[in-house]
């Protein structure tokens, strides 16, 4: 672990192998929870703590391999040394400079949408991470697994213009 570095995380070379049997911990909310007692979904802080309590699956920089946990520690890291949330700095240090003003982070429970936000209809079901007591299905998009797991990693919204405007100051297409 001492020789993973942000550049490491950034593509995806820290050592984490999602297709091991260790998988990809941001959707294994049950496994990473049982060790803390959880009645729910962990925090990402939580699963940062569980997935550095276990082994790399590879040496630091020796391979490519996607990892959404690898973003899940970015976004702690930009948490701790800017003293903000992954969202405030997202909004504040890079949409804000290009006027980009609604992007938020988004949220499980479907109370809890933003009125902006779009309705997700998937037909799968899972059992609840918002109360693992609860043995009813809900619907994956709204209670199956953790969006606030997902923070920096694909758990902002922003509206489909703000999107094409980041993608615009970025020149992502080349």
């Amino acid at each position: 672990l001492n020789d993973v570095t942000i550049e490491h995380l950034i593509h995806h070379r820290g050592g984490w192998d999602r297709s091991t049997d260790v998988g990809d911990p941001l959707f294994q909310p049950f496994r990473v929870a049982k060790p803390f007692g959880l009645n729910h979904a962990p925090s990402p802080q939580q699963i940062a703590q569980y997935m550095l309590s276990q082994p790399l699956q590879f040496d630091p920089g020796s391979k490519t391999v996607y990892s959404n946990f690898g973003y899940l520690l970015l976004g702690l890291v930009i948490e701790q040394v800017s003293g903000q949330t992954f969202e405030q700095y997202v909004q504040q240090r890079v949409m804000k400079p290009m006027d980009i003003t609604d992007i938020h982070q988004a949220r499980t429970q479907l109370d809890d949408r933003r009125e902006s936000e779009i309705w997700y209809s998937d037909p799968h079901k899972g059992r609840s991470v918002l109360n693992f007591n609860d043995e009813q299905a809900m619907p994956f998009a709204y209670g199956g697994f953790s969006v606030e797991a997902q923070f920096a990693n694909g758990g902002l919204i922003a509206r489909a213009r703000d999107v094409a405007r980041f993608m615009e100051d970025y020149d992502v297409w080349g």
